[in-house]
């Protein structure tokens, strides 16, 4: 176990009352209703629904006045802050000093570039079901663009690299959502075996620290999910 991140700002604890959109939930933080900003797109239907407990921090925005880090999912909270995962991913890569972020390629723009030839791209897993990290959680068009720009990198004699993030300690192994998008799927499995990596860190937050558990591997078979 790493400590990895550290969250400087005073948690709060509150009720998920409703998403209002895909960027703001509202919250009962005891018997004030409270709008966050929520830096992740995805469905996250099994994180944020009516009455969930949530973590947040105090950030005044235009239309909102707090920001939500993480989200209750049994004994255990997701860490649902996509803005957290440049730091986190710098963690797993232990804050390499060559490493270049949001590098240009082909038609994509790459997370991370480190010299002198691996190109890297992190995605944010928070669905995790019988013990399995599970992404996407909505159809990505974007996630398969990564993947395509990925495999031609491969093509044109560069490493290169997928890592999913998983932020939740109950995870055991990672699988690609077949039921959401396969297409998603059959293109990661593809992109495998062209020689794209794919790297499975697990994080887990505990009080305000957020810590680099273990990396897990690809299911061995199908789960069902």
């Amino acid at each position: 176990m790493k400590k990895c991140l550290e969250i400087k700002d005073e948690l709060r604890e509150g009720l998920v009352v409703e998403r209002s959109n895909r960027f703001a939930v509202k919250v009962l933080e005891g018997s004030r209703l409270r709008l966050c900003h929520l830096h992740d797109t995805g469905r996250l239907e099994e994180l944020i629904f009516s009455n969930n407990a949530v973590l947040f921090v105090d950030k005044r925005r235009k239309a909102t006045d707090c920001e939500i880090i993480a989200a209750k999912s049994r004994d255990n909270w997701v860490i649902t802050n996509s803005l957290l995962h440049r730091d986190l991913a710098l963690c797993v890569f232990q804050r390499k000093l060559n490493l270049v972020p949001e590098v240009k390629l082909y038609e994509s723009r790459i997370d991370f570039f480190i010299p002198p030839d691996l190109y890297v791209e992190t995605k944010g897993c928070t669905l995790i079901r019988r013990g399995v990290a599970i992404f996407p959680d909505a159809p990505t068009e974007r996630g398969k663009k990564h993947l395509l720009t990925l495999m031609k990198a491969v093509e044109s004699g560069y490493k290169a690299e997928i890592m999913f993030l998983v932020m939740s300690e109950e995870a055991k192994c990672f699988f690609p959502n077949y039921r959401t998008d396969p297409e998603f799927k059959e293109l990661l499995f593809k992109a495998m075996r062209m020689g794209v990596k794919v790297r499975v860190p697990v994080f887990s937050l505990k009080g305000k620290t957020i810590y680099y558990l273990r990396e897990i591997s690809v299911c061995k078979d199908q789960p069902q999910i």
